[in-house]
């Protein structure tokens, strides 16, 4: 128990201490763009006068330690202040926004899980080797921005399911998410893929796994208990390596399929120089990433006990 809470504490540490170090990093990188956001407010025709009175107001002309200060004890209370296009909340927008991202990248994790478990029967029933290999090759080639161009032009002449009411409300909703989904978990299908399948078979060939055949134990038990569970810890170690090119393919799949999520609310924040938008989606996204990677991190023990026994000296 003591081992198990230790291991909780110091990887919670380092997740807090790593979304520390994205919040400063964020700040400054913000604070360094040569752009004066009482400028972007007000617009190109403002006077100085009100220039100034803005500043103010955003504390702008406050030393940089005390905005990081202040911006700290915000993210406390999820404060990620307002836009500067439209004045609305930045936490409101990009959490709505993530939403629907999150519910894509869902479906795209429910079509990574069927293909793995499609793939790993053909491999295992009918020792299909080159067919398996082949679709892995063909997933981890296709470049994310081709292959949804083409997706998205045939979903709009034959695909059904091509409005989208802006929620995930409706099962016409989820439908609408699927081309797209898809496109997002195609290179994922090949790396995983193929890392599943050769684990499984190193698996099936070490000496443990022909010990308990030799006990007598079922296949389905073996698989179940030995191989799944050993390939489990390579497979979510690498899906969480995975976890950002996933989610800087999400945004270039929402922007091509026009999915209002996070990766248009991105390209509208950038075309339209709003800092605090874009600093929120940063802090936002990033938060997540480390939250995912950190749950990832209390599965490993789950899969294979001895990652959080003690080292022996």
């Amino acid at each position: 128990m003591q081992v198990a809470l230790r291991y909780l504490i110091k990887r919670v540490a380092y997740a807090l201490g790593l979304w520390g170090a994205v919040l400063l990093s964020a700040f400054m990188l913000f604070h360094l763009v040569p752009t004066d956001p009482a400028r972007v407010f007000l617009g190109p025709n403002a006077s100085v006068e009100q220039v100034t009175a803005v500043r103010e107001r955003l504390g702008l002309d406050r030393p940089l330690a005390e905005q990081l200060r202040e911006q700290a004890h915000r993210m406390l209370t999820f404060d990620l202040g307002r836009s500067w296009i439209d004045d609305r909340p930045v936490a409101t927008e990009v959490v709505r926004k993530l939403i629907l991202s999150l519910g894509l990248a869902l479906l795209a994790t429910v079509l990574l899980g069927i293909y793995l478990a499609i793939t790993l029967f053909i491999d295992a029933a009918f020792n299909k080797i080159s067919l398996t290999r082949t679709s892995d090759f063909l997933c981890s080639a296709t470049p994310t921005l081709f292959i949804g161009v083409i997706v998205a032009l045939a979903s709009v002449a034959w695909y059904p399911y091509s409005q989208f009411s802006g929620s995930l409300t409706s099962l016409n909703d989820w439908l609408f998410l699927l081309p797209p989904a898809f496109v997002l978990a195609l290179y994922p299908m090949g790396v995983l893929g193929r890392l599943a399948r050769d684990q499984t078979r190193m698996i099936e060939a070490s000496d443990y796994v022909r010990a308990a055949r030799a006990r007598g134990l079922g296949t389905a038990t073996v698989f179940l208990n030995y191989t799944l569970r050993n390939t489990m810890v390579p497979l979510l170690a690498a899906f969480g390596n995975q976890l950002p090119l996933f989610l800087t393919s999400a945004f270039i799949v929402e922007i091509v399929f026009s999915v209002p999520g996070i990766g248009s609310l991105l390209l509208k924040s950038v075309l339209e120089r709003d800092l605090p938008t874009l600093e929120g989606i940063v802090l936002v996204t990033s938060g997540f990433s480390i939250a995912t990677s950190l749950v990832l991190e209390f599965l490993y023990p789950i899969a294979d006990p001895r990652i959080r026994q003690p080292r022996a000296r």
